[in-house]
């Protein structure tokens, strides 16, 4: 790409930036809120593995039944630590 048209594209980007992206506001978020989609995600897949042999009678997976629903409520418990943590006054969460 030439410089001239890299240079006419940044400053037709720059008009339009605005327009295109009307909340140019970045959150940053730490660490403890991006984990607790993830444990809540292993927490949903380990539920589904389990759920393959009981409810849908899936035989190949029953070696892995008893892992995967020990797993899902080891997470459950663990999953709302993060959000917990990142509080600040974590005794007062329910206010």
């Amino acid at each position: 790409m030439s410089p001239e048209m890299t240079e006419s594209l940044s400053e037709l980007l720059e008009q339009i930036l605005g327009y295109i992206y009307p909340n140019e506001i970045e959150i940053h978020w730490s660490l403890l809120i991006v984990v607790y989609p993830y444990i809540t995600g292993l927490v949903a897949g380990a539920f589904i593995l389990a759920s393959l042999v009981k409810v849908f009678n899936i035989k190949e997976v029953q070696p892995t039944y008893r892992l995967a629903l020990l797993t899902a409520l080891a997470f459950l418990l663990v999953a709302p630590m993060p959000l917990l943590l990142h509080l600040g006054r974590p005794e007062r969460f329910y206010e």
